[in-house]
């Protein structure tokens, strides 16, 4: 079981890998239309509802975790049947008195993992919205936000802008509450 675990941690890196070199591909030859990366805006309707999660980074997450698993098992089944009998005065972890201790143990840092998880796997690097016929979509690229703004009945580019503070709009421009409102969806981000 530990080596197939591992061979699906590799599996999964190995598609996260093919996955990654194709959006690359698509980026850079994509004409000025979101073709691919447009994004509906699905309202979350109570704790079963839609959550925009990469389900890649959450395979890959548990492929690790059972990985890890398994190699524990096997560390530890080496260690309880092979090493103490060849070595008796190595200290016996899992006697009555360690079991507790070593449970605790496994229970908070599996606790750990699955935070680490979560924050991990959000995706949060765009946000979109529809008013009045157009989409408004941006997309948050390390510091700076690539703002788009396009007709949705023809999916035509309307406006493209690259900014890093909310001040790089103008107070007269028409699509500023627009981006203030988009803005404030994302987390962190939103003193821009």
């Amino acid at each position: 079981s530990t080596i197939l675990s591992f061979i699906w941690v590799l599996l999964n890196r190995g598609g996260k890998y093919l996955i990654e070199s194709w959006e690359l591909k698509l980026k850079r030859y994509e004409r000025p239309y979101i073709l691919f990366r447009k994004i509906e805006p699905v309202k979350r309707s109570g704790p079963w509802g839609a959550v925009r999660l990469s389900t890649n980074k959450l395979l890959i997450a548990l492929a690790d975790f059972i990985f890890v698993f398994n190699l524990l098992i096997l560390l530890f089944d080496f260690y309880l049947n092979y090493l103490i009998n060849i070595f008796p005065a190595l200290p016996n972890f899992f006697a009555d008195k360690n079991e507790i201790f070593v449970i605790a143990i496994i229970l908070l840092s599996s606790f750990i993992f699955m935070l680490i998880i979560l924050l991990n796997a959000k995706i949060t690097t765009y946000v979109c919205d529809t008013l009045d016929g157009y989409t408004f979509l941006i997309e948050k690229k390390g510091r700076w936000f690539k703002y788009v703004k396009y007709k949705n009945d023809e999916d035509r580019i309307i406006r493209i802008e690259r900014f890093q503070s909310i001040n790089d709009f103008k107070i007269t421009d028409k699509d500023l509450p627009v981006v203030r409102e988009i803005i404030s969806k994302f987390p962190k981000v939103s003193k821009l």
